[in-house]
């Protein structure tokens, strides 16, 4: 249903395809970001909360029927760049509704809509254990991988993974992970063993690394 009258109501932005406030990876300089309007629109972004007229970049917006998503919204999709490592990124977004009708019966948000991106540093691997020669009694050996990782996305936070062959499928989430330290019991009968560990953070960090030990 539409209302009798003209439209005096800007339009919105309902959603975006990242998480406002997300971080992302260290080195990441630009990222495509899809934002989702409640009506026909022409947006653009600054660095800068400006006026929509000096805001710089243009975003690529559907502005027809059929180009709703399932939720009855208009994608449009902009590239935002200049992001920078170790700091907060934040954009601004301004609308203006109804293309094609005369400039003084559009609409234009007086207010931006305001898009963070949290810049990282690398994830590293600061601990790896055990290592050396772990001796025990009877035919199995209870010994505890343990890992832990710090700068990332947020003081380490990471989850970790662990094989013996290297071989990408093989590769098994730790029992205990999502912090900056990360535990694994294995049961093992007397060897030695080679373990790869990989960590990963929700900013697409990642660092890897390997221990060797002897089971006695």
């Amino acid at each position: 249903c539409v209302e009798k009258g003209p439209d005096t109501t800007p339009a919105r932005i309902e959603a975006t395809g990242v998480q406002n406030g997300a971080p992302v990876g260290f080195g990441t300089s630009s990222v495509n970001l899809d934002v989702y309007l409640n009506e026909p629109a022409e947006c653009k972004w600054s660095r800068e909360d400006k006026d929509y007229g000096n805001m710089e970049n243009a975003l690529q917006c559907s502005t027809q029927i059929f180009e709703m998503n399932a939720n009855l919204l208009y994608p449009c999709k902009a590239n935002l760049t200049g992001i920078r490592d170790r700091q907060t990124n934040d954009f601004y977004m301004r609308c203006k509704d109804q293309p094609g009708a005369a400039e003084k019966d559009r609409n234009v948000n007086q207010e931006s809509f305001k898009f963070t991106l949290r810049g990282t540093e690398p994830l590293k691997i600061i601990d790896l254990k055990p290592n050396g020669t772990i001796q025990g009694a009877g035919d199995f050996v209870t010994v505890f991988l343990e890992v832990e990782t710090a700068f990332g996305q947020h003081e380490g936070d990471a989850i970790c993974y662990y094989s013996t062959t290297g071989k990408e499928k093989d590769f098994i989430k730790f029992f205990e992970t999502g912090t900056n330290k990360h535990r694994q019991r294995q049961d093992l009968a007397p060897g030695n063993y080679n373990y790869m560990v990989r960590c990963l953070d929700l900013g697409g960090n990642a660092d890897s690394n390997s221990t060797q030990f002897t089971v006695l």
